[in-house]
């Protein structure tokens, strides 16, 4: 493999910061400098910035007190639960014309970290571009805990100065106008204004970047826990199964929508965000920056510098993958709606999304405690005639913190219930297989074996279904 494929891998630890930075941030909180503002080209191409470098002390931007209840824009009808996208209404017949009051401040952590990863579509020779994936990581160093959290890209946000707009396209705008700081600090700035939240740190990264990784990676084995029928935009179609994926399968499968929502879209681009995080673990590229940095600047711009990725990348393969945790701003957080223009946007309920954004500090989940004090041996196997239903759960399981030794098949293919049968004395991690699977305490049955390599066996039966 070529010094420039080498370098190509090697971005994959700047590209998922979101994640090795973010987790490991603990580490920055004490020694490594981060700026709370932007510092990005003005106008003109985007081109990497650079950080101020500033006191150790981690400084979230806060808001002036509110004077008063934020203003959403009009009329919303009620999302139904039962529909995975919105559905919009009908225009009401006016605007507001003043501008909202801001949310107040999200009160989180004083010594927390937030990064923002930022997907765009940029073309060689187009100016203007949509930025369809807005993913913010939030990290308590206390804890050593981080938390993805998935912005939808028709989300209809307020941008001081400029009117209400959807929110994929702020990030354009600040370049296009020469905001100071550009379009990352506009879309601080707009984020801050909606939501209460701000970044301290940015990742942009286009569609041929994130192909380049992924191709010179070897591709990646990717869970797909759900049908996708057929995207005529994507030319994409995958029944649930494990899937080796080159790059361009992988950007399909991340931007896929049309026969899905732009919320499953979300989950599949944070899997994927963790898969290449794995991966990038296994080979154990940091070692391989410093000597590699100068060749990656067309593939991303950030406002990192190398100093901040070393300190960060070094620490991140500790963290273990269950405190990684996903959120997404759901369907039941917005309210379809359809502006005069005959755009079809998404009305945040502000309460809910402060809900969602508190619960990114939360404490660590105590289920994850629990597991680990039992450290149960669990194997799973496949007890039906459907190819690679035990491959697709034991990924699942995995990332909920339950350590899967082995995955095979069953002694038969016709088991209609999912058994879960302990050979130990561990009694919470039964439990809580039952809960991960979908299954009722009455499927869990008490055997012993002294022979038995594992604690528990899972043999999946047909009632098991792959998607959570």
């Amino acid at each position: 493999m070529s010094q420039k494929q080498w370098a190509i891998i090697d971005v994959l630890v700047t590209v998922n910061i979101l994640i090795w930075g973010a987790v490991c941030s603990f580490l920055v909180a004490q020694s490594l400098p981060i700026a709370p503002e932007i510092v990005v080209a003005a106008a003109g191409p985007v081109v990497p910035a650079t950080v101020a470098v500033a006191t150790p002390d981690i400084v979230l931007p806060t808001l002036p007190p509110p004077t008063d209840t934020p203003l959403p824009p009009p009329s919303p009808t009620p999302l139904p639960s039962s529909t995975p996208t919105p559905t919009p209404t009908e225009a009401p017949p006016a605007t507001p014309e003043p501008p909202p009051t801001p949310v107040p401040p999200i009160d989180i952590p004083s010594d927390a970290v937030n990064i923002v990863l930022l997907g765009t579509d940029t073309r060689q020779g187009l100016t203007s571009w949509r930025t369809d994936t807005i993913i913010l990581v939030a990290v308590n160093p206390d804890q050593k805990t981080a938390s993805l959290l998935s912005i939808p890209r028709d989300l209809w946000v307020y941008t001081p100065g400029h009117g209400y707009q959807r929110i994929n396209t702020v990030d354009c705008l600040g370049e296009r106008i020469g905001y100071p700081g550009g379009g990352p600090a506009l879309l601080n700035e707009t984020l801050r204004y909606n939501l209460g939240i701000s970044f301290h740190h940015f990742i942009r990264v286009d569609l041929q970047g994130f192909v380049r990784i992924v191709d010179t990676l070897g591709g990646l084995d990717v869970d797909v826990d759900q049908t996708i029928p057929y995207d005529s935009y994507t030319g994409l179609a995958l029944t649930p199964g494990i899937y080796h994926m080159d790059g361009e399968l992988a950007l399909k499968y991340v931007r896929s929508r049309m026969t899905t929502s732009d919320f499953d879209r979300s989950r599949r681009q944070q899997k994927v965000l963790k898969i290449m995080w794995q991966q990038g673990v296994r080979l154990n590229l940091v070692p391989r920056i410093p000597e590699l940095w100068s060749t990656l600047g067309d593939a991303f711009q950030t406002d990192l510098q190398l100093d901040d990725v070393l300190a960060l990348a070094q620490i991140a393969s500790q963290i273990e993958p269950q405190y990684v945790k996903s959120r997404l701003i759901e369907g039941t957080m917005v309210t379809g709606w359809t502006t005069p223009k005959g755009a079809m946007v998404l009305l945040p309920n502000y309460e809910l999304i402060r809900q969602a954004l508190l619960s990114l500090y939360a404490p660590p989940d105590e289920n994850l405690k629990r597991l680990a004090e039992e450290a149960a041996r669990v194997e799973v196997l496949n007890g039906t005639g459907i190819p690679e239903r035990a491959a697709l759960a034991a990924a699942r399981l995995r990332w909920e913190g339950i350590q899967v030794l082995t995955v095979g098949f069953a002694d038969r293919t016709d088991y209609e219930h999912t058994l879960i049968i302990n050979y130990s004395n561990k009694t919470y991690t039964p439990a809580r297989l039952a809960a991960v699977l979908g299954m009722s305490a009455e499927n869990i049955r008490q055997e012993s074996d002294p022979t038995s390599q594992v604690d528990i066996r899972v043999i999946l039966g047909r009632d098991y279904k792959p998607s959570p």
